[in-house]
């Protein structure tokens, strides 16, 4: 359709310009209508081929995807031999699909739409010769008992397929779950461990700042100028010259009116 619509409007512009272009490029009128006649059709033909690809292949994928789903419906009217274990099937792969092994990457290609597939179809065809058996019970001829055993048989067979099926995704889906839970717990381990990794290392932090502190304090400690020891020393000195001294000395040695004791006031 887009195709055909092009070269209608390659047509419709090259009669519009068939008065303008020839005579500004120098080519006859003829021959210029010629050439987007043909690339006209070209462009048509092109359009319209890929227009049938296009039709064909959502002509295939249609009847592919309605090979496959199982509608509500189809589901609804199915034997209950094959409509319950479907519905567990279901419920198994979805615990499969959204299981955390399977987003960690822990399982890998797991296509679990294929095992669907699998029952699905086996529904489906077990449905329609279930129905065919049902109907043909009213009709049957005595020549044809051997025919609809068979078909009997083969019915049983698909509830067999379709039930065991749904045992194994159940049984893969427990063990699933069964996985998910160490990995839960393996992550729940790994966020305690980091969370008490993450406190030694602030407990670490918050000793070394005030071991620092300490020692901070203590340069300061012993920085402070001894003044009071000096000033014991020098006053001991001088008391036990005094007092080691008679007291005629004494009275010779004492200090001029002006002297006076450092930091005290003169007399």
């Amino acid at each position: 359709m887009v195709g055909g619509f092009a070269g209608i409007l390659i047509v419709a512009t090259g009669l519009v310009s068939l008065n303008v272009v020839p005579e500004a490029i120098g080519v006859d009128s003829g021959l210029y209508f010629i050439v987007i006649a043909f690339v006209s059709l070209g462009v048509f033909i092109a359009g319209a081929a890929a227009q049938h690809r296009i039709f064909r292949h959502h002509r295939r994928m249609a009847r592919k995807s309605s090979d496959f789903v199982l509608t509500v419906g189809e589901l609804r009217n199915a034997p209950t031999a094959l409509a319950t274990p479907m519905r567990d099937a279901r419920v198994s792969v979805n615990v499969i699909a959204g299981s955390r092994a399977v987003r960690m990457g822990y399982l890998t290609d797991v296509n679990v739409d294929a095992a669907l597939w699998d029952l699905a179809q086996h529904v489906k065809a077990g449905a329609h010769l279930y129905g065919l058996i049902h109907d043909f019970n009213a009709t049957m001829h005595p020549d044809d008992q051997a025919q609809i055993n068979v078909a009997r048989v083969d019915y049983a067979a698909t509830i067999a397929h379709v039930k065991g099926g749904a045992d194994q995704l159940r049984a893969i889906a427990r063990s699933v779950s069964e996985f998910d839970e160490k990995l839960a717990e393996t992550e729940r381990r790994a966020a305690l461990d980091a969370r008490l990794e993450s406190e030694q290392q602030r407990r670490a932090v918050a000793s070394a700042e005030h071991a620092a502190q300490v020692e901070i304090a203590r340069i300061r400690l012993h920085a402070i100028e001894p003044a009071l020891d000096n000033v014991a020393a020098h006053l001991s000195e001088q008391l036990y010259t005094y007092n080691n001294t008679s007291v005629g000395e004494v009275a010779d040695r004492v200090p001029r009116s002006e002297a006076c004791v450092d930091g005290g006031a003169k007399e």
